[in-house]
């Protein structure tokens, strides 16, 4: 059985702040869900970060049914090159004596958070220590240099991470245990080998809806660990992966046929 999301955000106690990361937004869905549950957390402030062209599309068409956008949460367009998607996923759960992260692959939707077969990472500051924090303060930085307004909303990213009043951010660990790109700096894949170097991979499984149209990440994937066979987790009628990659790829690569069913494991 899947975890509800919005359950086991609306279960942290005494938190002051929270921070989303996602491609699109429901605005809907965040005021008539999210800030609910959030309000059993002892109403912290919202700031969500969302793609800029995305932002302006559901805006568009929800408008005239929203009425907390700007005073009860707030949400920050960030405008990428064109040609490029502010695509993270993440939520970070922030009080004075504890601190949860959540790195995963659904929008701040209601299919992302609800319908959706998605994968979620969790932290705990007080369990696992504050490295991947820390490795997630940096990404933030990276994505504030993104954004319009940038000193008001680098108040609220920074009151986050506030050693002088979370107990938890008194003495962070150095960057670990999470990668990202936000439009600077190595690529994903340079990043994965690096921490990865020294390290024999025997094995590659790739789990995607999504992707290019001639396989060139899935070909880097493979040049990188000539080694590795890999494995392609595929949901019939759901992915944009065509038979035309397919016969590029060659014999490394194997699919495996994945399905999706309601409240099912």
């Amino acid at each position: 059985m899947r975890d509800d999301l919005i359950e086991s955000i609306s279960q942290q106690s005494e938190l002051t702040n929270v921070l989303i990361l996602t491609f699109n937004i429901d605005f809907v869905f965040v005021e008539r869900l999210l800030v609910r549950a959030l309000r059993k957390c002892g109403y912290p402030t919202l700031t969500i970060f969302a793609d800029a062209d995305e932002v302006g599309r559901a805006f568009a068409s929800q408008e005239p049914w929203l009425s907390g956008v700007g005073r009860r949460y707030r949400v920050v367009p960030v405008a990428m090159k064109p040609g490029f998607r502010f695509h993270p996923k993440a939520i970070l759960l922030s009080g004075a004596k504890h601190a949860h992260l959540l790195v995963g692959s659904g929008n701040a939707t209601y299919g992302g958070f609800y319908q959706n077969q998605e994968v979620w990472t969790r932290f705990d500051s007080e369990s696992e220590g504050t490295a991947a924090f820390a490795a997630f303060e940096r990404i933030m930085q990276s994505c504030l240099r993104r954004v319009a307004l940038a000193n008001t909303v680098h108040r609220e990213v920074l009151e986050c991470f506030d050693a002088s009043t979370r107990v938890w951010a008194s003495a962070m660990d150095s960057p670990a245990g999470l990668l990202g790109k936000l439009g600077e700096g190595e690529s994903l894949i340079a990043q994965m080998a690096e921490v990865l170097a020294g390290s024999e991979v025997t094995r590659i499984q790739v789990c995607s809806p999504y992707f290019d149209h001639r396989g060139d990440a899935l070909i880097a994937i493979a040049n990188r660990w000539p080694q590795a066979p890999i494995e392609i987790f595929v949901q019939g009628g759901y992915s944009q992966l065509t038979q035309t990659i397919v016969a590029n790829l060659g014999s490394r690569f194997r699919l495996r046929s994945v399905a999706s069913y309601p409240n099912e494991e």
